[in-house]
């Protein structure tokens, strides 16, 4: 299973488990973000064994819109006047799940805007990426005790095993 096959699923798991929440997803790209994570999501809403509900467009998931019970991916980018990520601010709930798809290339204002969404315990962000550079902010992220790293070794995939490597 691929790094996005199981966010997708994580993003699923959480939006109906923890009523009412708000996941939010973001990638470098908006491709990235249509193409590769919410086409899983698409695939995993679809294929459930038990109907999920909801109503789902290329990039968004509403549950329960009064509720702000929903999910939403985009892309996103510093503002060109004052450098901020003001997009990306906002989403506040009971329960917040952020994903960040290929960490590496999320501009470090977009980390420190997802900060301000981070404001009680329910409220969770998982960056997923390969370590492309060894530097910045996904890379700092190391050294920090605060978060929580699961490694996983592209020879521990599935995908490999099925290929006979």
């Amino acid at each position: 299973m691929s790094k996005t096959y199981e966010l997708a699923r994580i993003a699923l798991t959480f939006l109906f488990t923890h009523k009412p929440s708000t996941v939010i997803s973001t990638a470098p790209t908006f491709d990235q973000v249509e193409k590769q994570l919410w086409k899983e999501i698409h695939t995993a809403h679809t294929n459930a064994k038990i109907p999920l509900g909801g109503k789902l467009t290329s990039t968004q998931l509403d549950i329960d819109p009064n509720r702000k019970w929903f999910a939403y991916g985009f892309a996103t980018k510093p503002d060109t006047v004052t450098g901020e990520a003001t997009e990306m601010q906002g989403y506040h709930n009971e329960w917040v799940l952020i994903i960040f798809d290929e960490a590496a290339g999320i501009q470090p204002q977009i980390w420190k805007a997802v900060e301000s969404l981070l404001t009680n315990p329910q409220c969770k962000i998982i960056a997923c990426g390969n370590p492309t550079s060894s530097t910045g902010t996904f890379a700092d992220l190391d050294n920090d005790p605060t978060w929580n790293h699961i490694n996983i070794s592209v020879l521990d995939t599935r995908i490999l095993k099925k290929a006979g490597r």
